[in-house]
Order: C-alpha cells, then sequence, then structure tokens
C-alpha cells in the first residue's frame, strides 16, 4: 500500500484463504490485532500452501504464524544449515500463467515482478523476495499450473 501511497483506509478487504479451518479464530484474532476494523473475508479452501495466504488489493502474501519456541528453532536451523545458491518461486495456488516478466539470464531486484498468475478469477503477481539473476523459468503463457509447481529459480 505505502509503495502505492494508500493506506488501510483505500482497501476495499483484506481476503484471508485458509487451509486449515481451526486457524479462523486465530486469524481473526491476528488480524484485528494489526489492522483494527479493517474489511476482512476469511475463506476455508484447500487451494493454499500450509499456513494462511492473505491477499489485499489483487496481491497475494504468504504468511508462517509460529510460536516463539517454533521460531527459535528454526533460527537455530538456519545457522548451522548451507546457504542455499538458489531460490524457488512456485505457485501458492492452481492456476493459469497469463505473463512471464522475466527471462533467464536476467538480472532482478528484490520486490521486482516475476509471473503474472490468474488465480480464483484473479490476476497475482509474484514477486521477487530477495535479488538475483533467473537461473530458469519453468512455464509460459497460458500454461496452466498446480499449486506448488516450480514456476522460476533465481540464483
Amino acid at each position: 500500500l505505502a509503495d502505492g501511497g494508500g493506506t488501510l483506509q483505500d482497501m476495499s478487504q483484506f481476503t484471508v484463504y485458509l487451509r486449515d479451518p481451526s486457524d479462523h479464530s486465530l486469524v481473526r484474532a491476528v488480524m484485528r490485532e494489526r489492522f483494527g476494523d479493517a474489511p476482512m473475508v476469511i475463506v476455508e479452501a484447500p487451494v493454499c500452501r500450509p499456513g494462511w495466504l492473505i491477499e489485499l488489493e489483487g496481491r497475494g502474501f504468504l504468511v508462517r504464524v509460529e510460536d516463539e519456541r517454533a521460531r527459535h528453532i528454526r533460527d537455530l536451523a538456519s545457522v548451522a544449515a548451507p546457504l542455499e545458491t538458489h531460490r524457488e518461486v512456485r505457485a501458492p495456488m492452481p492456476g493459469l500463467i497469463v505473463k512471464v516478466e522475466v527471462e533467464v539470464g536476467q538480472e532482478v531486484e528484490k520486490g521486482a515482478g516475476l509471473i503474472v498468475m490468474e488465480a480464483m478469477k484473479m490476476e497475482n503477481e509474484l514477486r521477487a523476495d530477495s535479488g538475483g539473476t533467473v537461473r530458469e523459468v519453468r512455464v509460459k503463457p497460458g500454461q496452466t499450473v498446480n499449486r506448488d509447481d516450480l514456476l522460476v529459480v533465481l540464483e
């Protein structure tokens, strides 16, 4: 929102997709705590990865909520784990590839658009979570993909 000069008051609603219905009350509480009375729709559907997919003005964000113990274990594991030399961009849900915005060898910055896909009658732009070079592009416009299909590899 801030990138476009907007505020929470300018948006129509959050849409939160949940795989696990037991997360419903926790999601509602966290969203109310963070965003007050912002308009929100919570959808229980088997269309997203484990965790929450929050859509804001047509842009999807994958969210993982973890307690202090889980975060501490993850932090300890990440210190000992070797650094990844590549990052995979996967489909967050089934859909249709509308546009491929990058090509192999292209340098991208954090936040750069990589793929535009249509899912649940909405277009979502998948963006780079960090800078790098496009090593592989596994999809083309018009192709249908399933949840977790590999779309782009960055290094």
